[in-house]
């Protein structure tokens, strides 16, 4: 059987159904440039190049999650398709 590529919305998709991300906002998300550290959504590393979103949820998600720009805008439309957004805005 060829190895079946999912698409990055389909990962936030599994990632969220999971548990592995939150089904809530966080009060306040961190932006700053990535480590190299791996991105919660998609697993790839988050470069020194790229702009990181990263926040935590206590006591509902204790994990640091951290996030590249496309995964925390399919992450978001995913919660808006659930029902749990209705709007959200960078600031």
């Amino acid at each position: 059987m060829p190895d079946q590529k999912i698409s990055l919305a389909e990962q936030i998709r599994n990632n969220l159904n999971a548990g592995l991300l939150p089904r809530v906002l966080p009060e306040k998300i961190r932006t700053g440039y990535g480590h190299g550290n791996a991105c919660s959504g998609c697993s790839r590393p988050i470069y020194p190049a790229q702009t990181m979103y990263e926040f935590r949820m206590r006591p509902d998600f204790d994990e640091l999650v951290q996030l590249h720009i496309g995964c925390l805008g399919l992450w978001l439309a995913e919660l808006r398709r659930h029902g749990i957004v209705t709007h959200f805005t960078l600031e």
